[in-house]
């Protein structure tokens, strides 16, 4: 059986002794592991073994032997972490080879980071029927998106997540790791209802200035506004100024790559800028040389070892001198 992440009912879990789990998005393979490995230790006590690359030769015997256990009482849970390269041939070859008891207790877990599965390997074939395949993709819709995000925020009243859901969603980006962090400072900042209503109109006025706006305002040029974000970013939130930096140093060292490629707009597509911003990139080379390109990388590395503690000073102000050079003509 095949479905994707959004689609997975932990009804599901009684039906089949095998997972497969896959995709690129790790957050949202933890989650479905982590809702399986959970509803087996409810039904009973399960002895949890983790394998990975390195030890999957010793796969067949530890499943004969949790087998034999099994006659005792003792369910067990393996898991195999594949997040590298090809399947192992010791795992395709035991899967291809091995015929599951309909009665034994033992429930796998294959996480792994392939997108795709060819579903004509002959060991995909051999395990088709007692094997639930979950692919765990990027989100493909921002409804989709959305979806996510509102099963993430059920702390909260529909009010309150329609209050933040489109800002909290724009700030981040596709980035669901990132939208997972955030979740976890709403829940926390949230705990206390006397105080919910303000922390919300906070975390509100924080997404609205996200790293991800003034990126775009850099390469439009925006340099007033951009400025006004970072003066009040500097004022609410000194943290984020990791962020900012990250930001700078995205649109540097793509910049410079692009430009000095024959083919600007596929650097800029091989190095994952969203299809949207690849127009905002290319008005950003229109407009500076490759001397002065090769200027702001490098004072954005410098500014990157600032921040990390070679040198004093005032590195907001730092910050706010190389944002000007980047936006004017």
């Amino acid at each position: 059986m095949q479905l994707e992440y959004l689609q997975f009912d932990p009804n599901h879990i009684t039906k089949f002794p095998l997972f497969l789990i896959h995709g690129k998005e790790v957050i949202l393979r933890n989650e479905i592991k982590d809702k399986i490995k959970t509803f087996i230790s409810n039904e009973s006590e399960s002895n949890i073994i983790v394998l990975d690359q390195s030890n999957l030769n010793d796969l067949e015997n530890i499943i004969k032997e949790n087998i034999s256990d099994d006659l005792f009482g003792q369910a067990t849970t393996v898991i195999i972490n594949h997040h590298k390269g090809t399947f192992p041939k010791a795992m395709t070859d035991f899967f291809a080879d091995y015929d599951f008891p309909e009665d034994s207790d033992i429930k796998i877990i294959i996480d792994s980071t392939s997108e795709k599965i060819n579903q004509n390997l002959k060991w995909i074939k051999k395990i088709k029927e007692i094997c639930l395949q979950i692919s765990c993709p990027s989100m493909k819709t921002l409804i989709d998106e959305k979806k996510w995000v509102r099963s993430k925020l059920d702390f909260l009243t529909s009010k309150e997540i329609d209050f933040l859901l489109d800002d909290l969603i724009t700030a981040n980006r596709g980035n669901l790791q990132s939208m997972n962090n955030d979740i976890k400072v709403i829940k926390v900042l949230c705990q206390k209802e006397e105080s919910k209503s303000l922390a919300l109109a906070n975390l509100k006025l924080s997404f609205q200035m996200s790293p991800f706006e003034i990126e775009d305002k850099i390469l439009l040029g925006d340099s007033k506004n951009v400025i006004k974000i970072i003066y009040q970013l500097k004022q609410s939130d000194p943290n984020s100024l990791s962020g900012l930096l990250w930001i700078i140093n995205k649109i540097t060292y793509n910049s410079v790559m692009a430009k000095n490629h024959s083919d600007a707009q596929s650097s800029l597509q091989k190095a994952n800028i969203w299809s949207n911003k690849i127009p905002l990139y290319m008005k950003f080379l229109n407009k500076h040389e490759s001397v002065a390109l090769d200027i702001f990388y490098k004072q954005a590395f410098w500014l990157d070892q600032y921040w990390k503690g070679s040198k004093k000073g005032d590195i907001w102000q730092e910050v706010i001198s190389l944002v000007k050079a980047m936006c004017s003509s």
